[in-house]
């Protein structure tokens, strides 16, 4: 992805007011923001490159990265309800 100007990417994600992860195409974690951090108990620097699904670990039914798939697929953000379990 590229802009016509420099975008501080951990910055724009710490001005988002709800936890925000950036994935790369094969659903890797690239960084997420600090609420993010706090949910699921990990700091971004320590999970970068592993898949988002094994950090954000909930019973949403995401398994092998449908949700994500289907996102990238339909081009409509995904809703869903569920508890997510945290490193602690």
């Amino acid at each position: 992805m590229s802009f016509p100007f420099d975008v501080d990417i951990p910055l724009l994600l710490e001005g988002i007011p709800h936890p925000a992860m950036i994935l790369d195409e094969t659903f890797g974690i690239v960084t997420m923001n600090r609420l993010m951090e706090a949910m699921t108990g990990y700091a971004a620097v320590k999970v970068a490159g592993i898949h988002g699904e094994l950090i954000v670990r909930s019973n949403t039914g995401n398994t092998r990265g449908q949700l994500y798939s289907s996102v990238i697929q339909t081009g409509r953000a995904v809703s869903v309800v569920g508890d997510i379990i945290t490193s602690y």
